[in-house]
């Protein structure tokens, strides 16, 4: 038995990244800023490798302050512009796919009854799309997993707690009914790791374990000052490493 599935038994949740770790959605984020560009007046065809390359690690806010450096033009108040570029990102949904081995390794989870929780700095609803995607992949089945997005850390004012501030554990933990506790965090990019590391300083222990995988980038990009417990190439790997 492998040290992921003897870490993953004792787990009280199992937190997962959504975009770039189990949906692929870089040719999404390249249409979406494509639209939000063009919108603006700007006529510049974004590709997925542009996004990968430049802006897939940033939240929206920095997102567009790139963008407008970028491409020299204001985005405009800054609170109609975040939800327009995240309306743009809700549109180009069809264009994710779910990332290859993520249904086995699910179901493998749900056969072990292990509580798992989707924590997204995305909107609840381009989360849920997003999630629909990966249901259709597993036979239509819906995934009764809690989701912790953007609206469960952000009241509308400018404070936004999501990633890589710990507020979002906290609310997975509260939605899955269960106490702070030995947890891991599946996620694709380095600000998913510092999210792990701001819950187990929140928490004042190693509370939560950080499960990296190499959808998007190598591990060597990672700062070698955070803490990773897990690497796996891809998902398909994670799922070789769970129990059958």
């Amino acid at each position: 038995m492998s040290d992921f599935q003897n870490y993953i038994d004792v787990c009280e949740l199992i937190g997962f990244d959504i975009d770039g770790t189990v949906i692929r959605t870089d040719e999404k984020q390249a249409v979406a800023t494509t639209n939000f560009l063009a919108e603006r007046g700007v006529k510049k065809q974004i590709t997925a490798r542009w996004v990968k390359k430049n802006i897939y690690h940033l939240n929206i806010p920095q997102r567009i302050a790139l963008l407008e450096k970028k491409f020299g033009f204001w985005a405009g108040d800054k609170e109609k512009a975040f939800r327009s570029y995240e309306n743009h990102l809700i549109d180009a949904t069809r264009y994710g796919k779910v990332i290859p081995g993520t249904p086995e390794t699910f179901e493998k989870l749900k056969r072990q009854s292990k509580t798992v929780a989707f924590i997204t700095s995305a909107s609840t609803e381009e989360a849920q799309k997003n999630i629909k995607l990966l249901e259709d992949a597993m036979g239509g089945e819906r995934l009764k997993f809690p989701l912790v997005a953007l609206e469960d850390v952000y009241d509308g004012g400018s404070r936004r707690e999501t990633k890589p501030y710990w507020k979002p554990m906290a609310v997975a933990y509260e939605k899955a009914g269960c106490e702070p506790g030995l947890s891991s965090y599946v996620g694709d990019i380095e600000k998913d790791m510092q999210f792990v590391n701001s819950v187990n300083n929140h928490y004042g222990r190693r509370l939560c374990a950080a499960c990296f995988v190499e959808n998007t980038y190598r591990r060597s990009s990672l700062d070698k000052s955070i803490p990773v417990d897990f690497y796996f190439r891809n998902m398909q790997k994670m799922n070789k490493a769970l129990r059958a």
